[in-house]
């Protein structure tokens, strides 16, 4: 008679069983020696190196393709370049519209219920109060 492979013998199955009814894991030991302060510190060392790789993702490997556009700057004068820098500069840090999204959003609590039925862009009728332009700290005439 063959054994299915991959199956369990008697020996795996009654140590399984011996920790479960234990309820000590050996990710449990590791933790309760790397957290005894008593023990010696190269083993609470050793401990937490081991149960690293199952508590820390490791990072990804990420694939970039990035195009780079070059321009050859040698013929320029340093005014020229230092000009050409700035504007680049600008460019790279200059605020840019945030697209609108429209859609229907649905009050959950407090609000006017019926203009939320109404399709609004995002950042509308999101808690935003009506601006005014009178200075809030200047007393009104009422």
């Amino acid at each position: 008679m063959s054994v299915p492979e991959g199956s369990l013998n008697k020996r795996t199955t009654n140590f399984q069983a011996d920790i479960a009814e234990s309820g000590l894991t050996p990710m449990r030991y590791l933790q309760g020696v790397m957290c005894d302060e008593k023990a010696d510190p190269d083993r609470r060392d050793r401990a937490a190196i081991a149960m690293m790789p199952y508590l820390v993702p490791r990072l990804a490997v990420v694939d970039v393709n990035a195009k780079v556009k070059t321009e050859d700057t040698s013929q320029l004068n340093d005014e020229e370049r230092r000009a050409k820098a700035r504007a680049m500069i600008l460019e790279a840090f200059a605020e840019r519209p945030q697209p609108a999204i429209e859609g229907r959003f649905k009050v959950i609590a407090g609000g006017n219920v019926a203009a939320a039925d109404e399709p609004q862009s995002v950042g509308q009728g999101m808690g935003r109060g009506k601006t005014s332009d009178a200075n809030p700290l200047e007393e009104s005439e009422e």
